[in-house]
């Protein structure tokens, strides 16, 4: 497949080795999230590739339809912009292998959600695992070409998960790189180089 795995460089800080991204924080309070959630990416010249390890204690796997809205319960959600665009696009995923995808033409209005869900990227994968005794984890296969990218232009991305805490539905929030919310300015996100090897 030719693929090789990323260096990531999230604001202010030093690439990470590998591509696995662990430190996620929660939103606003920059605490330590309760259940730990771990990232790898990497890709090839037509297609991303994103996993997502995430650690829960309450798993409600009831896959949904398309587009429904995944950020009202335990999901992962992945946001990537091309350098220079203001459009960018979020991927939602949970354990029942239900999929949520969109693109927004710009970070000042993503509160409309159900408009902008009416894009589907063409190609996309995604498939969720149980796992006993941890959680679960979920992987997407993304085709540059159904975003309008290169496999070589400079990309910002950042991960947001929101995890249920229990049978409740009390909803945790959080993010990598830390930020005050799951939606605010690319600009805030991690660098992803794609011209750059290991």
């Amino acid at each position: 497949m030719g693929s090789h795995f990323t260096k990531w460089t999230p604001p202010m800080r030093p690439p990470l080795e590998n591509c696995k991204v662990s430190d996620f924080l929660q939103l606003n309070t920059r605490l330590t999230p309760t259940h730990e959630t771990s990232v790898e990416v990497w890709w090839d010249d037509r297609r991303l590739f994103v996993h997502a390890l995430c650690e829960s204690s309450h798993i409600p796997a009831v896959q949904k339809p398309r587009d429904s809205p995944l950020f009202h319960g335990e999901c992962f959600e992945i946001f990537i912009a091309e350098l220079g665009k203001a459009h960018y696009f979020e991927f939602q995923g949970d354990a029942a292998g239900s999929v949520y995808d969109s693109k927004v033409p710009s970070f000042e209005e993503n509160d409309r959600w159900r408009e902008w869900s009416k894009w589907d990227c063409g190609g996309v994968t995604y498939t969720a695992d149980i796992l006993q005794d941890y959680g679960w984890e979920g992987f997407w296969t993304i085709p540059w070409r159904s975003l309008d990218m290169s496999a070589h232009s400079e990309k910002r991305m950042k991960f947001c998960r929101i995890a249920e805490l229990g049978p409740s539905g009390q909803l945790e929030y959080s993010s990598w790189p830390f930020s005050e919310s799951c939606f605010d300015e690319p600009h805030s996100w991690g660098s992803l180089s794609t011209n750059q090897k290991p």
